[in-house]
């Protein structure tokens, strides 16, 4: 087990996140333990990969880490470091969100891996976005090769987190209106209904 929590109901939760127990057993040990579902009532099993290990081709494996940034906006991006690797993470067919402060807090998550492409334009658009100055614009001249991981479900400590985004919440106002990918998180308001009214997930934080 690679997981390094600080206490031993955590390390127990993370055992029953990563075994084969069934799915309603895995979900009410997780969040007896404190843990929060967020996405597919799907069981989490297996080893997880080491997120520095990430190359873009992985399917259906366990990645775990620590959330850097949460999308302001929705909560329908984040990014998750251990140790020095960083990866970025949307949800599937954005068919959920996680709560917006989720920041700093430990997680669990299952799900695929791809590499994608930001253009150069996409990248000038997220330095505007960030304030950067019209010199440090003109300096972006090539497009960058990242990994995203796109997970269907999602366990994240903790008993601080808030509601999750509803159509019709009040957004950050500086919300970033793409993700590190370059990629639009704003979508239409149908689609948002669509979502959040079939969404398939079990929210014990809230």
């Amino acid at each position: 087990m690679s997981l390094r929590f600080a206490s031993c109901s955590i390390v127990l939760a993370a055992c029953a996140l990563l075994t084969g127990c069934e799915e309603a057993n895995q979900l009410q040990t997780a969040k007896q333990a404190g843990w929060n579902h967020y996405g597919l009532e799907t069981r989490t099993i297996g080893e997880p990969v080491a997120l520095a290990s990430i190359s873009g081709d992985e399917k259906n494996v366990i990645v775990e880490g620590k959330i850097a940034e949460v999308c302001s906006g929705k909560g329908c991006w984040i990014t998750v470091t251990d140790g020095d690797a960083e990866l970025f993470v949307r949800f599937q067919d954005y068919g959920f969100f996680v709560p917006r402060n989720a920041q700093d807090h430990r997680m669990v998550m299952r799900g695929s891996a791809e590499e994608v492409i930001t253009t150069v334009e996409q990248l000038q658009e997220q330095a505007r976005n960030a304030g950067r100055t019209e010199e440090e614009i003109a300096a972006i001249t090539e497009e960058r090769r990242t990994v995203m991981f796109m997970a269907d479900s999602v366990y994240i400590e903790g008993d601080d987190l808030d509601e999750l985004y509803k159509p019709g919440d009040e957004m950050d106002p500086d919300h970033k209106h793409r993700g590190p990918d370059g990629e639009e998180d704003d979508h239409e308001e149908g689609e948002e209904d669509e979502h959040a009214e079939g969404e398939d997930t079990d929210e014990t934080g809230g």
